[in-house]
């Protein structure tokens, strides 16, 4: 990705147009007022981390919020009395958040943010309508009212509910064979759309939504996992339990709604659960250091015979306190019908297993019963990990990996003949037309290290 820095002595050239050293003064000076936590601001920052623009946040308390309408000062920059806004020297604003975004991004062109051709910025002016007219107005009447920020019927959140996974669903067919939204590399259009469901994935898309749009999973995990994504919004968090649906209000006579009066409640004590990470942090420590097993097993040599020289150092080292090493099978062997779309289900499922990186090895395996020939019955998926935890190791990776749920995890023993033979098989046969057990030969594997 290219990164424009920070602007020189010279006026730096948007769009193949020079900018004035006036407004080249004005462009160094940039603050963005907004309310804490907006994924409005989310949008805007990380644009501007891809586009190398410093930009200076005003993070404004509820009070100071209330005031914007009746202030002078900032009506001058936007009339609307709203953040977020984006201050371009003393007197001068761009606001509403894709405005702020696009604005970012020609302050940047080498990144590419707006798209690369005519056709591919017409995209991703598409995807931001989209986004802001299908996702963020839905998703936003579902976990609001949970916030306190809006009151919101519950007939109104249902219908809300419904607009908004049709709008995700639309979003998981267009990202079943792509990796971005737009051509072959990041734009505002996947920048966008990962803020806005920054807090739904947090508060709304629990594990059983989950499953309905994996190809948005993997593709929201890919973006936010970024550094210019997460220096801004941290880690993504997905919910375990999602915030409760606002209730639908009793009505009174003649259908109004019924004046309901409020009733006092205590202040609920809120655990933060406990990730896979945390419990694996607390283990005692291990004998065997994963990444040292991790760096001999990637220099080795790149054949099958490479990676059968340096297993004896795994064997040797293995600490079966420690670790546990499970054998993983695809339960839906029947759905692969084409090798290339096969291999990017393999590509997401060992990318969602990112939050357990540290702490896990392994490979998946895509082999064909008749050598490179696509077709239901003919290709197999078929893996091996090894995770700190060697009781609750299967237990962290399906809880962390919405895929894994449609994969069946057998512990195996690499003390024993049998254990031993599985994990070679699996970790040293991942090159192309290589035999496997049970007769099958490799078409291609992908490596979790």
């Amino acid at each position: 990705m290219l990164m424009l820095k920070a602007f020189g002595t010279k006026c730096p050239v948007v769009f193949g147009q020079i900018i004035p050293s006036s407004i080249h003064s004005q462009i160094m000076s940039l603050t963005l007022h907004t309310a804490p936590g907006d994924y409005a601001a989310i949008k805007a920052l990380v644009t501007a981390k891809y586009a190398g623009v410093a930009i200076t946040t005003k993070s404004l308390d509820a009070a100071e919020l209330g005031k914007l309408p009746k202030n002078k000062e900032f009506l001058k920059l936007n009339p609307t009395g709203k953040v977020p806004t984006l201050q371009i020297g003393e007197d001068q604003a761009v606001w509403q958040s894709n405005a702020i975004a696009r604005y970012l991004s020609r302050l940047g062109p080498q990144a590419n943010l707006l798209g690369a051709t005519f056709q591919e910025q017409a995209q991703v002016d598409q995807w931001l309508d989209f986004c802001l007219n299908e996702i963020e107005v839905s998703s936003t009447m579902l976990y609001y009212p949970a916030l306190g920020f809006a009151q919101t019927d519950g007939a109104v959140a249902k219908q809300a509910e419904k607009f908004f996974l049709t709008a995700l669903a639309c979003l998981d067919e267009h990202l079943l064979t792509r990796t971005f939204m737009v051509g072959s590399s990041l734009t505002l259009a996947d920048i966008a759309l990962a803020s806005a469901l920054f807090y739904p994935f947090k508060f709304v898309l629990d594990k059983g939504l989950r499953k309905k749009i994996g190809n948005v999973c993997r593709w929201f995990q890919f973006i936010t996992g970024q550094d210019e994504f997460r220096s801004v919004a941290g880690d993504a968090v997905m919910c375990n339990k999602r915030v409760a649906m606002p209730k639908a209000a009793a009505k009174g006579k003649g259908g109004a709604p019924k004046q309901q009066k409020k009733k006092k409640e205590e202040p609920k004590k809120v655990e933060k659960p406990k990730t896979p990470s945390d419990i694996i942090k607390k283990l005692p420590k291990s004998s065997m250091v994963l990444d040292v097993w991790k760096k001999v097993y990637s220099c080795s040599e790149k054949d099958e015979a490479g990676k059968m020289a340096v297993m004896d150092e795994f064997f040797n080292n293995f600490d079966a306190a420690g670790y546990g090493v499970w054998k993983a099978e695809y339960n839906y062997d029947s759905d692969n019908t084409l090798l290339w779309k096969t291999g990017n289900l393999v590509e997401g499922v060992c990318a969602r297993f990112d939050e357990l990186r540290k702490y896990m090895f392994g490979t998946i395996q895509i082999c064909c019963k008749k050598a490179g020939e696509n077709g239901a019955g003919n290709i197999f998926l078929r893996g091996c990990f090894i995770c700190r935890d060697a009781e609750a190791g299967a237990k962290h990776m399906v809880q962390v990996n919405p895929d894994a749920e449609y994969w069946t995890f057998t512990k195996v023993d690499p003390k024993t003949p049998e254990g031993r033979a599985i994990i070679e098989d699996r970790w040293c046969k991942i090159y192309e037309n290589g035999k496997v057990q049970g007769d099958l030969t490799v078409y291609d594997a992908v490596e979790f290290k």
